[in-house]
């Protein structure tokens, strides 16, 4: 799978004490999302203004979000995930925030490999690999 972090000075700009490196967080991802059919995926981290106007644009949702994740093509698995660490920063306590990032990213990343949680036993399938991977990237980091 290829792998590029657009923007990552983002986080910095929002939390200075920001630690994770993106080299690292990419070699984590990789290591964990190994076993689905992902050719090349783009984290993309962006202001309120941006996700906004995208979830707008594309989900016809009139405000600012967490993560949105577009899959652009199929027949190979090409995807974006778009994150906004102001977002996430302002609703989190500042001690969990690179923990939220990676969350959020592996949030994104799980909905383009085709897990959802619109059902109650969806989400909660959803939500509990989520946990297990947010746990293994923070062991390898």
């Amino acid at each position: 799978m290829k792998l590029d972090i657009y923007n990552w000075e983002l986080l910095k700009e929002v939390s200075p004490k920001f630690s994770i490196s993106s080299k690292n967080l990419e070699k984590a991802l990789k290591e964990q999302f190994s076993e689905y059919n992902l050719f090349q995926v783009g984290i993309v981290c962006v202001n309120s203004e941006y996700i906004h106007r995208l979830n707008l644009e594309y989900r016809k949702k009139d405000y600012v979000t967490d993560v949105l994740s577009f899959n652009l093509d199929t027949e190979p698995l090409v995807a974006e995930v778009y994150i906004c660490p102001e977002y996430i920063f302002s609703n989190t306590k500042p001690s969990l925030f690179e923990e939220e990032i990676v969350r959020n990213i592996v949030h994104g990343l799980l909905h383009i490999v085709g897990y959802d949680h619109g059902e109650d036993m969806e989400k909660t399938e959803m939500l509990v690999k989520q946990e297990d991977i947010v746990k293994k990237i923070f062991n390898t980091l």
